[in-house]
């Protein structure tokens, strides 16, 4: 039987090591880019083409340290370096987030890139031909799940922290959508829609004596307390300031609606929102890792073309059974 191997007993260290580089560089700027979201636990609802780039970013990141790792593993193969490299890597964390999210990161990254490297091993050593697709795509993803799954953990713990803090808030994008949906739903006044008209003191008065309109679409009257007024002046302004004003208006009373119906579930708010960057992370990173069935055999026939590394061809016996 014929077996193509990789020899890597006798690689000189910085060869061993050369991947190494790319992969601490790709998991500082990963940290880097999940920290825009940590920052800012409700730009996940962003619906928007900044936001949109900020996730593709995070995941080519992601991508690229998790290839680089496993080659770099694959070339190395060896407990001595692997393991000051992949603490060196996670330590990195404690540079970018504050602890205790700093800590949940550094220890989720250090076990993702330890149990990568041991499903990597055993393949390693029981592979009949080296095939670099197939043997080595498969713990790139694993390591990319692993990763994906600490950060979503170490989301939930800032979302949490944020919320206690600084209490749970509606996103503005979420509000400006549906905001165009509940415009035209909103009840008259005087034949008025309310978000096309900017309220005096006495249209406020008039619907604070007529509570019952504000109730008919499930908004709490209460709200009308904290509703800005406008003053003369504002009345005699162009329609743009008076529409300004009336999108304030609503966007009090969705703010005031869906805080209350969120309030007795205020516990379970990080868990969706983690749940959600998991899903997001996890679907994104689901299509670009169709790309590294392209860039690993890339990789390899590279390396091996400028003699970086070697390939031999061993004859071996086979036992079979015959019946």
């Amino acid at each position: 039987m014929t077996k193509d191997v990789c020899h890597n007993e006798n690689m000189p260290i910085l060869k061993k090591l050369i991947f190494a580089l790319p992969f601490l560089i790709f998991l500082a700027w990963f940290y880097y880019q999940l920290n825009f979201f940590f920052k800012d636990i409700y730009i996940i609802f962003g619906l928007n083409f900044s936001v949109l780039i900020q996730i593709i970013w995070l995941i080519v990141a992601l991508g690229l340290l998790s290839l680089f790792f496993v080659i770099f593993s694959c070339l190395c193969d060896d407990w001595k370096f692997i393991l000051p490299v992949s603490i060196l890597g996670s330590l990195i964390s404690f540079v970018i987030f504050p602890i205790p999210g700093g800590l949940v990161i550094w220890v989720g990254t250090l076990l993702s890139l330890i149990f990568s490297y041991l499903i990597l091993n055993n393949k390693l050593k029981t592979y009949l031909t080296f095939q670099s697709n197939v043997l080595l795509t498969p713990s790139i993803k694993t390591l990319a799940g692993f990763l994906i799954l600490t950060a979503s953990l170490s989301f939930y713990f800032f979302a949490k922290e944020e919320i206690k803090t600084n209490g749970f808030r509606v996103p503005d994008s979420l509000i400006d959508t549906a905001l165009k949906f509940a415009t035209p739903q909103i009840p008259d006044v005087k034949g008025e829609s309310i978000a096309q008209i900017s309220l005096t003191p006495e249209q406020l008065e008039l619907l604070k004596q007529n509570p019952d309109l504000v109730r008919q679409q499930g908004i709490d009257p209460a709200i009308l307390d904290s509703l800005p007024v406008s003053n003369t002046s504002q009345q005699s302004s162009p329609s743009g300031s008076m529409q300004t004003n009336s999108n304030e208006l609503v966007k009090n009373l969705l703010q005031s609606q869906i805080k209350n119906l969120v309030e007795p579930y205020l516990n379970l708010i990080p868990v969706f929102l983690a749940g959600l960057f998991f899903v997001t992370m996890h679907s994104f990173h689901s299509i670009f890792s169709i790309v590294y069935s392209i860039l690993v055999p890339l990789i390899f026939w590279i390396l091996e073309k400028t003699k970086f590394i070697m390939f031999e061809k061993e004859q071996r016996e086979v036992k079979k059974m015959v019946v």
